[in-house]
């Protein structure tokens, strides 16, 4: 019969020793776990070999696919999280930071790494070729119904790729075809929509023209219609369009507030058109717009103008499902510019043409090009 084995309870000075030696590991390693956690590391590489401070990025990109690279380097040793990327023990300073990726426009932005301090930024990718769907009045088996002596590249650009399967007509006979029931919701939506591409003024001088027979100087074109969308407005104030935030200050983007303490290097960090506002801010005393932050003092905006490459706006919109992100129809096409101007505002285009028709209805954007109605995607389509 094998004998039952029993396991010794340890002594009680082995417990004391180990219970002693646990103790003595955590109070060595506590320190040291803190110092890492708040940014502290040793450099080895330095003559000096000396203790220095570092900080981080965290970077969203909505796109899972996009490779991203720091200062011309590709940036392997990622944390990934989601869709978003946590870059760490980067030293103080500007950085570049690119976002690029098969098929995509690329995105880069040069921000500065402050000692302690993760600093956010969401990057996008607009398709390099315009992704849509044309939406014609007639189906036929799932097929787009095309009359006359069009061809693909009539209906859409040349160099925009689309996800339909087309028939085309030789008759204009309907009577064999299905009628397309989101043509008609679409066409009702540009029916009733505010969008123009002549403003109210630009109506009323053309009326004086026409009467007085005398010709005005160029006039530039923006759209009057206020757009709201959480704690954010997009408003226009004569030829610029600018968000502002309206919730709680506690609760605003990073990328309307700076650290009080860099107030003074902004114009070397984020640009001139940051420090000109902040300084207007720190100059006023306004607690209206001081955050107290983790023991550190931010200043923060109330506006931001979206940049409209210094072109006749004809309409503008949220980006879809989100407030970070501005769709600008402009005089040449659709652009999506980012709100963060900090150095820059980031504009990549989505749909090229002119005199065209936006209208964005359940987070899906519809364009009108001429008699043509579309929806175009943000991302790559398969």
């Amino acid at each position: 019969m094998t004998p039952t084995p029993h396991v010794r309870p340890m002594s009680l000075g082995s417990r004391k020793v180990l219970f002693g030696s646990l103790i003595v590991i955590f109070i060595v390693l506590l320190p040291v776990i803190m110092f890492y956690a708040t940014g502290y590391r040793f450099d080895w590489t330095g003559n000096a070999r000396s203790i220095v401070s570092t900080g981080g990025m965290y970077v969203t990109a909505p796109d899972g696919n996009v490779e991203i690279s720091l200062n011309d380097e590709p940036v392997s040793d990622l944390r990934v999280f989601r869709s978003a990327s946590y870059i760490q023990n980067l030293s103080a300073g500007m950085h570049s930071l690119v976002v690029y990726g098969d098929g995509v426009q690329t995105w880069t932005k040069d921000l500065p790494v402050f000692p302690h301090i993760v600093t956010e930024v969401e990057a996008f990718t607009m398709p390099e070729i315009p992704q849509v769907r044309v939406i014609t009045p007639y189906l036929l088996e799932g097929a787009s119904v095309v009359f006359g002596h069009a061809t693909s590249s009539t209906v859409v650009p040349v160099l925009a790729s689309t996800t339909n399967t087309f028939f085309f007509a030789t008759s204009t006979r309907t009577t064999e075809y299905v009628s397309n029931p989101e043509y008609a919701y679409i066409d009702a939506l540009f029916g009733t929509s505010t969008a123009t591409s002549t403003s109210l003024v630009d109506q009323v001088v053309s009326g004086m023209e026409q009467t007085f027979g005398f010709a005005t100087e160029e006039r530039r074109v923006v759209a009057t219609t206020t757009k709201t969308e959480q704690d954010v407005t997009l408003f226009s104030d004569g030829e610029d369009v600018y968000a502002s935030w309206r919730g709680e200050l506690r609760n605003r983007p990073y990328y309307y507030c700076i650290d009080y303490e860099s107030a003074s290097s902004t114009i070397s960090q984020y640009g001139e058109h940051v420090y000109a506002s902040i300084e207007a801010i720190v100059a006023s005393s306004s607690s209206r717009n001081v955050l107290l932050q983790n023991d550190r003092t931010r200043v923060c905006r109330d506006k931001i103008k979206i940049d409209r490459k210094r072109q006749n706006v004809l309409d503008f919109d949220f980006y879809p499902d989100s407030t970070d992100h501005v769709l600008m129809l402009l005089s040449d096409g659709l652009y999506v510019v980012e709100v963060d101007d900090r150095a820059w505002q980031n504009m990549q285009l989505l749909y090229p043409g002119e005199e065209l028709r936006m209208v964005v209805d359940g987070g899906q954007i519809f364009l009108r090009d001429g008699d043509v109605y579309m929806e175009v995607f943000t991302e790559l389509t398969e």
